[in-house]
């Protein structure tokens, strides 16, 4: 398990596999990075992060949906 500070400060915890272009694999609300089913299968093509969303690895008071969706911008990734 890897970690990445967002930019608020919230410690994000992660796992990455597979190689290719990247692919973020973002949860419903009571999903967890944990279920590896979906993101093995993307790791034969992608390079695939499955990061546990604000809550489930850490969270910065007061939550809100909108730092959440800019957790997302912790890895670097632009549209292509």
């Amino acid at each position: 398990m890897r970690t990445v500070t967002s930019k608020d400060g919230t410690t994000i915890a992660y796992e990455q596999s597979g190689a290719g272009h990247p692919v973020i694999l973002v949860m419903g609300a009571l999903g967890v990075r944990h279920d590896p089913t979906l993101a093995a299968l993307l790791a034969q093509y992608f390079t695939v992060i499955n990061y546990e969303r604000q809550g489930n690895s850490g969270d910065t008071p007061p939550y809100a949906v909108r730092r959440e969706v800019k957790d997302i911008s912790c890895w670097g990734l632009s549209a292509a």
